[in-house]
């Protein structure tokens, strides 16, 4: 009798267990199963994030360290109109060069495909053949763009002493296109 009880204990104790195993320990793995597949789509996230992350902090600091170039683009190709700046550089270039600024027009505004707003400009001046080159010249080394379309070059039949020449330029000054503007 003793071995039956002893038989049946152990019955009792396995059934127990199988139990215990079957309500309890199986949905626990199913679920840390699933957890871990969880885990890992949750680990590919926070990959991709702090990879995402790391490329705006080399953008950051390869605008940090490209500063200066972007300075001097912005003079080179502003992002503004700033007419008042054209009117003055158009100006200053004339009357350093020797040239006698006539009259001046500012075209309206027009869009290039590549981002690019420009200005069209016709200006008739007067001067001599030196100041005429010294005016290429200076237009050239000026740090904003301007593009000559078009240039006429004439004898001022009304100057007596022969040396003066009639200038007309037509061309382009440029600034960037911001946003949809």
């Amino acid at each position: 009798m003793v071995q039956s009880i002893k038989n049946l204990i152990a019955a009792i104790l396995v059934a127990v267990s199988g139990f215990i195993v079957w309500t309890e320990v199986l949905p626990a793995y199913e679920f840390t199963s699933s957890l871990k597949l969880t885990a890992e789509e949750r680990m590919q996230l926070l990959n991709s994030r702090q990879d995402l992350l790391k490329k705006v902090n080399d953008l950051g600091a390869e605008y940090d360290s490209r500063y200066s170039e972007l300075q001097r683009m912005a003079f080179v190709v502003p992002d503004s109109k700033e007419l008042p700046e054209v009117i003055a550089m158009v100006e200053s270039i004339f009357s350093q060069t020797g040239n006698i600024l006539g009259d001046y027009t500012i075209g309206n505004a027009n869009t290039d495909e590549e981002g690019l707003k420009n200005i069209s400009l016709t200006i008739s001046a007067k001067g001599s053949y030196e100041s005429f080159v010294n005016l290429i010249k200076t237009i050239e080394k000026n740090i904003r763009i301007f593009d000559i379309v078009y240039l006429s070059v004439s004898e001022d039949l009304q100057d007596i002493s022969g040396g003066s020449l009639n200038i007309e330029i037509k061309g382009d000054i440029y600034w960037l296109k911001q946003g949809m503007n």
